[in-house]
């Protein structure tokens, strides 16, 4: 993640994917009216780039998946949204010691943010707030030094994925299929203007967290910044 000079570094990676893809082949054919079987492979590896170029579009999480959120230092601010929503579990916060030795953070002292799963179409980030009283642990400064495993998705089952996404998916693969193996990622913005309202929608909601330096936080505190 491209962060500024006093931002600190992060990356949200994938830790278990979903089992399956949002879309079913056989809807996508009917959608595209085609029953041949002759390009199902391609129907395959459509509908899941459809579904990876939407999320990393859009910052949302379609299938329920096993994530996981790394920070390079602890933040100032008691508020860590993660990369992904929505967001149905914080599962674990782990965090590096000073001696470099792995340490769980308990769970008592954070809550979910939002407090419950959503499952609205387009949610706000989810993450975790300190509880009152509590303070991030200390940790060594090194990269991914703060670990946030967590649970996002808007369910198991395609048909918990909302009907309005699963529309612009529709529409990416069916961009695939009518350019075929020529299809650039400039073309794939060449989407009906439903479909990239969708994603401009979605992407709205699923604003992008900076985390300041901590001592970037004090310097502005007492007037040094630089």
């Amino acid at each position: 993640m491209m962060v500024g000079a006093y931002d600190i570094p992060y990356e949200d990676r994938l830790v278990t994917a979903p089992t399956m893809e949002p879309l079913d082949l056989e809807e996508v054919k009917k959608q595209r009216r085609f029953s041949a079987t002759s390009l199902d492979t391609l129907f395959d590896t459509w509908i899941a780039s459809a579904r990876q170029q939407f999320e990393e579009e859009t910052g949302l999480q379609l299938l329920t998946a096993g994530r996981v959120f790394l920070l390079d230092e602890v933040p100032a601010q008691s508020v860590i949204m993660v990369g992904r929503g929505p967001v149905q579990s914080i599962d674990a916060v782990t965090y590096l010691d000073s001696d470099g030795v792995e340490q769980t953070f308990d769970a008592a002292n954070y809550a979910m943010v939002p407090p419950m799963a959503t499952v609205d179409t387009y949610p706000q980030p989810g993450g975790l707030r300190l509880a009152s009283g509590s303070t991030w642990p200390t940790a060594t400064t090194q990269t991914h030094c703060l670990r946030i495993a967590y649970t996002a998705g808007y369910g198991d089952a395609p048909g918990s994925v909302p009907e309005i996404i699963r529309y612009a998916l529709m529409q990416y693969v069916g961009s695939f299929h009518q350019q075929g193996e020529e299809t650039t990622d400039k073309e794939l913005y060449c989407l009906p203007v439903g479909a990239q309202m969708v994603i401009r929608e979605a992407k709205g909601h699923m604003r992008r967290t900076v985390f300041p330096r901590r001592t970037a936080v004090s310097a502005l505190a007492a007037g040094t910044w630089v």
